[in-house]
């Protein structure tokens, strides 16, 4: 009898855990009717499962103790999901979760040490990242990080994340956030791309600043972070080649400010600012390294000294 491997079941019902072979290391369940159980603690079964992918299932979905030996999974559609949080998963390396787990207010953290990508999309419930006192501080596997479309989603964890091999975050759509992470100069020391967008009352963490380790940072329809740029410190980020900045500001009617921007930028983006009514040619002119600047849809042509520019839109129209 051949070994199974991979296993999928679309448009199912009355699934049991026991009922696809411990061999299976793909498993994926798609429109499942009916509810489920996965995994239950009664089952004690050694699986080689390292991949879980449980799409569109509009009935209750419970899931017991996960497998040792699970190294991702991913969530879409489920909303009646009830993740496992009350184990600790020490093997699972990546979570997608998109559209689901309505039960989900706090995400634990602590329970994946060794979590290498993390990302919540369409959570409606969900309201912060917490870590435990004492446990799992220090995650040092954590490299992406994306919360995005949770309208809910109010705080990460208190005192900061100390996550020292976080290269890419993004965060968008979280209305109620009020603060970016504490410390992020300190704790994310390998940060190279930072995304916030229609985030409209997030801020920096009062004494805080962006890593030195930028390399790409766009920030897009977060007014009251923009409107307090001028405290950025962004002259400190001597690898900050990419900087995109999009907003409906009312107070943004000239861009850039003398002072505000990294000289080592390469790459300018300014977008969906409609108050915009002059480039500031001393911020400009401080752009030394600058070799392409795009307002809106318009790439400009720099040339050096910056003392005029040049536009061609995308399809082949000057402008002046």
């Amino acid at each position: 009898m051949p070994i199974v491997r991979e296993l999928t079941f679309i448009d199912c019902e009355n699934l049991l855990s026991q009922e696809f072979p411990p061999t299976v290391d793909s498993l994926r369940i798609e429109r499942w009717h009916g509810q489920l159980g996965l995994f239950e603690a009664s089952m004690q079964v050694e699986y080689c499962l390292q991949y879980l992918y449980i799409s569109d299932c509009s009935s209750s979905i419970s899931i017991g103790c996960l497998p040792t030996t699970l190294r991702t999974l991913e969530i879409n559609n489920c909303d009646k999901l009830e993740f496992p949080f009350p184990h600790s998963h020490k093997f699972l390396e990546r979570i997608c979760i998109k559209n689901s787990c309505d039960f989900l207010i706090s995400f634990p953290l602590n329970s994946f040490p060794k979590l290498n990508m993390l990302s919540i999309h369409g959570c409606r419930t969900l309201e912060s990242l917490y870590v435990l006192d004492g446990l799992c501080q220090d995650l040092t596997s954590l490299s992406y990080l994306y919360i995005l479309v949770c309208p809910n989603f109010a705080s990460f964890p208190k005192g900061g994340l100390s996550a020292t091999n976080l290269t890419k975050l993004k965060i968008g759509q979280c209305d109620k956030l009020k603060f970016l992470p504490e410390k992020m100069h300190t704790l994310f020391p390998s940060l190279q791309y930072l995304d916030i967008s229609d985030c409209p009352d997030v801020e920096l963490f009062p004494e805080a600043s962006f890593p030195l380790s930028l390399q790409q940072l766009d920030i897009a329809n977060c007014n009251k972070l923009i409107a307090s740029r001028m405290s950025w410190n962004l002259r400190r980020l001597s690898v900050l080649e990419n900087f995109t900045i999009g907003a409906e500001s009312a107070d943004l009617k000239s861009f850039p400010e003398e002072g505000l921007l990294s000289t080592a930028i390469t790459s300018l983006t300014i977008s969906g600012i409609s108050c915009l009514k002059i480039l500031d040619m001393k911020g400009m002119q401080e752009l030394t390294s600058l070799k392409e600047l795009w307002l809106g849809d318009v790439r400009v042509v720099v040339s050096k000294p910056l003392q005029a520019f040049y536009c061609r839109s995308t399809s082949g129209q000057e402008l002046h």
